[in-house]
């Protein structure tokens, strides 16, 4: 069974190839549809530094270094597609090679885009071969964006959370479970200001972990809840649907955008395993009146 090792895609754009070059080597310009603000002018040898947001700071951190700048022709560099190893020296990181390679064709500029070294990747890495395919889907519909000059279309937030769970017990019952902060303290938070209501901002509390939230409410209604927050440092939309099914409900829980990005990345995976105990809390709390949170019977 032949193994995937690297990633390729191939996208023609109806621009002169130096249009095409000098978005992918101008530091400005990759800045802008890549996602990412570069730091560092892009030259050949060069670390190239960006500015990241992770735990709600600004980081700077290297990006990538530059492999090759062949002008007008292939533009290379390596990275670490996932988080880097503390106990490793940049240099010592493991890499993948990225390269940019541009032929001139009718109709435009060809571009091919590839990844690859991801067999040298310690196997525990290597699932993120899979996330960056997509991500590179996405980064070269940016590019094209760009360069046709549809800033507003750049595809930087494409990544959802989602968490569905079947509840045994009335829509009724889990809609208030999930609107009154009284009951909350059952199985999610440790105080809420408020009762969630639409247009109303409420705060909710953690003291285990010593947090608050700020939540803003967009919608109440029987069957759905819909709020923003910042609780992965960046704002998002969380939506919870709920639809009777016999005795029971089901419980669907949708939180967007995070960006295509390691950082989003990692945000995404944090809120799917944060609402997935979220919805497994409210099951025990409402099903067998134990509270998850600190393992005795719900008040």
């Amino acid at each position: 069974m032949t193994k995937l090792l690297r990633i390729e895609k191939q996208i023609l754009l109806r621009a002169p190839r130096t249009r095409v070059w000098n978005a992918l080597t101008d530091q400005k310009q990759f800045s802008t549809w890549f996602g990412h603000e570069l730091l560092d002018p892009i030259k050949p040898g060069a670390v190239v530094r960006a500015r990241v947001q992770w735990q709600g700071k600004d980081q700077i951190e290297p990006f990538f270094q530059v492999e090759a700048i062949e002008p007008e022709h292939r533009f290379a560099f390596r990275w670490t597609p996932d988080e880097m190893d503390p106990a490793l020296s940049y240099e010592d990181q493991p890499k993948t090679l990225v390269e940019f390679l541009l032929e001139e064709v009718d109709g435009g500029t060809l571009v091919t885009q590839r990844e690859s070294g991801y067999d040298k990747i310690p196997g525990a890495r290597r699932e993120w071969m899979f996330r960056n395919d997509r991500g590179w889907t996405a980064q070269m519909l940016n590019l094209e964006r760009f360069i046709e000059g549809h800033l507003d279309e750049l595809s930087i937030t494409i990544l959802e959370v989602k968490v569905d769970e079947r509840i045994a017990a009335p829509l009724s019952r889990v809609h208030e479970a999930i609107v009154d902060p009284a009951k909350m303290t059952n199985y999610f938070i440790s105080r809420g200001s408020a009762r969630m209501t639409a247009g109303a901002s409420v705060e909710w509390e953690w003291a285990d972990a010593n947090a608050k939230a700020t939540v803003d409410v967009l919608e109440v209604t029987p069957n759905r809840i819909a709020f923003e927050w910042s609780a992965s440092n960046e704002k998002t939309k969380v939506t919870l649907d709920l639809t009777a099914d016999g005795d029971a409900t089901k419980l669907a829980i949708t939180e967007s955008s995070f960006r295509m990005m390691s950082d989003g990345v990692k945000r995404a995976l944090e809120q799917t395993r944060g609402w997935t105990d979220f919805a497994c809390s409210l099951k025990a709390y409402l099903v067998h009146g134990v509270n998850l949170r600190t393992g005795r019977a719900a008040s």
